[in-house]
């Protein structure tokens, strides 16, 4: 095992793809969730305790905005498979690579837009797609708890609602 509970084997791998470049792209992005999520469960990482339903501030076009069910389903969800890039927190800081990706808790463009953008992914920011992995609601579950994190002052504040 390294210091951090990795083992070595795993962080030479790690190494040679990210560093060497050995794998780019989406498929460097599949790695890293892969991964990532096999070191979640090993090690019992979690994203943040999501913010009681009461507490949540922000318009939503989401169907399962406000629903503590979907909301703690959607920490756990998110904390598998999404904070290895996001950050725990959601801000786009990742444990391993720093500021790497969006700061989710401005995320802009509402509701629908996440949901596609989680289904298809952008191949050129390394965002893979997850449209075959995530079943049902498990889409509108995460989005539910990210809800939880939106900061709704400031330059870019967070909007979920699409204004007609």
């Amino acid at each position: 095992m390294t210091d951090g509970g990795v083992p070595k084997d795993l962080a030479v791998f790690l190494w040679v793809i990210f560093r060497e470049k050995a794998v780019s792209g989406l498929r460097q992005a599949m790695v890293c969730a892969a991964v990532a999520a096999g070191l979640t469960m090993m090690m019992g990482t979690t994203a943040p305790s999501p913010v009681m339903a009461a507490d949540v501030k922000i318009a939503s076009d989401n169907p399962l905005s406000g629903d503590p069910e979907a909301i703690a389903k959607g920490r756990k969800i998110y904390g598998t498979f999404c904070a290895q890039c996001h950050g725990g927190k959601a801000d786009g800081v990742a444990p391993r690579f720093g500021k790497y990706s969006a700061d989710l808790r401005r995320f802009n463009k509402g509701f629908y837009e996440f949901a596609g953008i989680v289904a298809v992914g952008i191949p050129e920011k390394q965002m893979p797609p997850w449209g075959t992995v995530f079943q049902g609601d498990e889409i509108s579950q995460i989005g539910a708890y990210l809800e939880t994190l939106a900061i709704t002052e400031g330059k870019r504040p967070a909007k979920w609602a699409v204004e007609e």
